[in-house]
């Protein structure tokens, strides 16, 4: 009776752990967002004054792109390039994640909540710039590709640079790290670095990128304050759970598909494999495991 009562007041308390009740300080990730659009921007016009039609914006940046492309070359090789771009994806860089947040269950369902905005924004500014890629434009000679050449009308805004900033703001904000450096000092860095793959790997013109960081962290900030005013967030929400594990085992079921089928050789894609599929477990069992541990350290006691 007693280790009944005792593992209630525990729940309980976790429950009351969960909410948080500290506002998002908003302003500095849409400073930081407009700061990058204001760069961009001039960046565009410096480049050439009528960069607004589809043609003249990948005409004037095809020798910076060439340029910024072999120097990046030179900084890592094309393998950790290759496994950067790929951890850009969404599919890789949530199971990822979700390894180092699923105990916290805001912050978790924070980075799920991005991936509409993040998706949406991207598909609908790729439908409407239609501006060709790299390889779509430009002979294959004098500049870099790793992986498959993608050709498509497709190129502006990066979404992998869109997705790994909303990634990085989303955490952060429902993280609340306030005076820490370090955990936004390391996802800045990871966020910098794949956003930079992408001209690396010869998918994307430098712009591109920019404004994809920028949208991005705008993403991160709507899916953060979603996932701070709804209840589903809770640790306590059973239908935060069924998302978050239905989530999941998508995850595991499309990344073990894609290994299967040697679609995948990157070393970064059995890593979000082997993440999805811990995450499952651990949140498919996680009241028995922690009732378990509670009782156990009740008797000991």
């Amino acid at each position: 009776m007693k280790s009944q009562v005792f593992i209630e007041k525990v729940l309980l308390t976790e429950q009351k752990r969960s909410k948080c009740d500290e506002k998002i300080a908003w302003k500095p990730w849409v400073l930081g967002a407009l700061t990058l659009f204001i760069f961009a921007s001039l960046s565009l016009y410096w480049l050439n004054e009528e960069a607004l039609s589809r043609d003249s914006y990948w005409q004037s940046q095809q020798a910076l792109f060439i340029w910024f492309n072999q120097l990046l070359q030179t900084i890592l090789p094309a393998s950790l390039w290759a496994n950067l771009t790929k951890a850009g994806d969404a599919l890789v860089l949530l199971p990822l994640l979700a390894f180092i947040s699923i105990r916290q269950r805001k912050v978790w369902l924070s980075l799920m909540a991005t991936v509409p905005f993040a998706g949406l924004t991207s598909v609908i500014l790729k439908k409407l710039a239609s501006i060709p890629r790299p390889g779509g434009v430009l002979e294959p000679e004098g500049w870099t590709i790793i992986g498959s050449m993608i050709t498509g009308p497709s190129s502006f805004p990066s979404g992998h640079s869109l997705c790994a900033f909303a990634a990085f703001s989303a955490f952060l904000i429902a993280q609340h790290p306030k005076g820490k450096w370090l955990p936004f000092t390391l996802g800045l860095t990871i966020a910098l670095l794949i956003a930079l793959s992408r001209v690396a790997v010869g998918a994307h013109w430098p712009l591109d990128i920019i404004f994809g960081s920028a949208l991005g962290c705008l993403a991160g900030l709507c899916g953060a304050l979603l996932a701070q005013n709804c209840a589903w967030s809770s640790s306590a929400s059973t239908k935060g759970r069924i998302i978050s594990l239905s989530v999941l085992a998508m995850f595991a079921f499309s990344l073990g598909k894609e290994i299967s089928s040697a679609s995948s050789t990157e070393w970064v894609t059995w890593l979000a494999f082997f993440a999805s599929l811990w995450c499952f477990i651990h949140l498919l069992f996680e009241d028995l495991f922690s009732i378990k541990i509670t009782v156990l350290r009740h008797h000991r006691l």
